[in-house]
């Protein structure tokens, strides 16, 4: 229990990654140390097993319990830093269950195989990314891409071929897949084609050449003017989704209080609300920035960035060193670097308004 508020799992997710997929009441009835009743968890009286020593029965006289001095200043009947951390696991139980993760997953799956059959492209691999793939899931409709690699796809004049491409890609979905496989709402944008698996995933298909290696794409990257660049950046989304995916789950448990969070804020436009990406760089930083003991003080660090966003300058070490970063960034405030392109600043002023997140983040209860 202790390492549960400590990195701020449920029981239950503790035994899955022990590889035990009963639920914990089955799991400790099973037990012959201990008793499990009406909920209640005992030590049995019985004979323990060998190799474990159970403690002597408590004597009936009273004893003197030895206090610390930092215990004395707690000592209350009711600890309300200990209560509301209780609130926010509570919180994440209700937001992060599995079996929606499972069928985000499973759909993303099937979809997947599906497309990489009927697409008529010269396919070299393919990747995914989006919170699905990241471990970051919250309950309700989540995100999801898929980006093609594709063989003798030309790098440069995506302006001329790609919206092309996107549309040819849409009539070979609607003709060919539709509904038989829950797939809906299949429509081209500037930078992707959109669609919905059974109302659960909404999927973004990206097409990008197929490259060597990272220092190939970085090479085009350095090439290359801003829009393209932009949409090149989906062959590094093996990376970024691994940079993310590799975080202790603790920080995970933050990144879905505060989308949870933000789901629950009125933002003016589209431009004002903050991206998963802008949430997860967030909460990546705070967390390497001060060390929280328990997810109260954890979203209220990331708050506290949130607050500040104007004067925040975050850049990464994990991919690329700081003289690779595009020279133009450097002098952009708000500035939170790509930790894996280094021609992106995901806080662009031009492309997100921060003040409503701001406004929003200096708010003192994050419940209400």
């Amino acid at each position: 229990m202790l390492y549960c508020y400590k990195h701020g799992v449920s029981i239950n997710q503790v035994l899955q990654k022990l590889g035990i997929e009963e639920r914990f009441a089955n799991f400790i009835s099973r037990q012959a140390v201990f008793s499990c009743r009406a909920g209640r968890v005992t030590v049995c009286c019985a004979r323990p097993p060998p190799g474990l020593t159970l403690p002597p029965k408590a004597s009936k006289t009273p004893q003197t319990k030895i206090v610390a001095p930092d215990e004395l200043k707690s000592s209350s009947t009711m600890d309300p830093t200990t209560a509301s951390s209780e609130q926010y696991l509570e919180l994440h139980t209700k937001i992060s269950g599995r079996a929606f993760s499972s069928k985000a997953t499973q759909s993303l799956n099937d979809i997947t195989s599906v497309l990489t059959e009927k697409l008529f492209l010269n396919i070299d691999h393919v990747t995914r990314g989006g919170s699905v793939v990241r471990g970051t899931v919250v309950g309700g409709a989540t995100d999801a891409e898929i980006i093609f690699f594709l063989k003798g796809l030309p790098v440069t004049g995506q302006l001329r071929w790609l919206p092309a491409l996107h549309r040819a890609v849409v009539g070979v979905l609607s003709e060919n897949v539709g509904s038989t496989y829950g797939i809906e709402d299949v429509h081209a944008l500037t930078d992707c084609v959109r669609l919905s698996v059974r109302g659960v995933v909404s999927v973004d298909l990206k097409f990008v050449p197929s490259f060597d290696c990272i220092s190939d794409v970085y090479h085009i990257l350095a090439k290359e003017e801003p829009e393209s660049r932009r949409r090149l950046s989906a062959a590094l989304v093996r990376e970024r989704t691994h940079f993310i995916s590799k975080q202790p789950g603790q920080v995970k448990v933050t990144m879905r209080l505060m989308k949870w969070w933000r789901d629950q804020q009125k933002w003016c436009n589209l431009a004002s609300r903050p991206s998963d990406d802008l949430i997860e760089l967030l909460t990546v930083y705070s967390a390497i920035q001060v060390k929280p003991h328990d997810q109260q003080v954890a979203v209220k660090n990331v708050l506290a960035l949130m607050a500040k966003f104007d004067e925040l300058c975050i850049m990464w070490s994990n991919f690329y060193k700081k003289a690779d970063i595009w020279e133009p960034l450097l002098q952009q405030r708000p500035l939170i670097m790509d930790p894996v392109n280094p021609y992106v600043n995901v806080a662009d002023p031009q492309q997100f308004d921060f003040k409503d997140l701001m406004t929003h983040a200096r708010r003192t209860n994050f419940f209400c």
